[in-house]
């Protein structure tokens, strides 16, 4: 009977365990990225080479609640037409850009896919990425002309899409910027309730 009991209690101990690490470092990846979204607060308003510090409304630049599930390992897939192509911009204007791969993720079981985009600038062996992308929030809790995401690719198999990173470009604050706005290719038909909300 007494084996039982400290069976029992062994196995309660390690489930314990178990779930108060996983609660821990969710509660440490949570409070880095909001530490994260107060430094770009602060970086915007107050800092000297802040581009838009003098319109800027700090209290207007919001973020939605970090979730640990918008941060995804996507599969790297080629795409026969890689290559340079141009971004149509938000004032008319384009941009240059290597269109590179697909990363392929999932979230809540559903499924999508966003291009990956290197900027001319950076070495041919790529390593940082641009992912422009619109979603079903977009025009509403989110920016309407779409997002961005910074990704670093580390091999050809895969790569980490944090979405409680995605961030807004600058002419969302003004509109004097020129903006490459995402192609029709990254429009992700459901919900990404992560990263930086609309500004106002």
């Amino acid at each position: 009977m007494n084996r039982k009991y400290i069976l029992f209690a062994l196995i309660a101990l390690v489930f314990f365990i178990i779930v108060y690490s996983l609660n821990s470092g969710n509660s440490a990846y949570v409070e880095g990225i909001k530490k994260i979204h107060e430094e770009k607060i602060n970086f915007l308003s107050l800092s000297p080479e802040s581009p838009v510090k003098e319109k800027i409304n700090r209290s207007a630049i919001e973020f939605f609640e970090p979730q640990k599930k918008y941060k995804v390992k996507a599969r790297i897939a080629q795409i026969p037409d890689v290559g340079r192509v141009e971004l149509a911009t938000n004032d008319g204007s384009i941009r240059p850009y290597i269109k590179f791969a697909r990363a392929i993720f999932e979230i809540d079981g559903k499924t999508d896919s966003l291009i990956v985009f290197i900027e001319p600038t950076f070495n041919a062996n790529y390593k940082k990425a641009f992912i422009p992308f619109k979603d079903e929030t977009s025009g509403n809790e989110s920016y309407g002309a779409g997002r961005y995401l910074d990704a670093e690719i580390k091999d050809d198999s895969s790569v980490e899409l944090d979405f409680n990173l995605a961030y807004n470009p600058f002419c969302a604050y003004d509109e004097k910027f020129s903006c490459p706005l995402p192609p029709e290719s990254n429009y992700i038909d459901f919900k990404i309730e992560a990263g930086e909300k609309n500004y106002k």
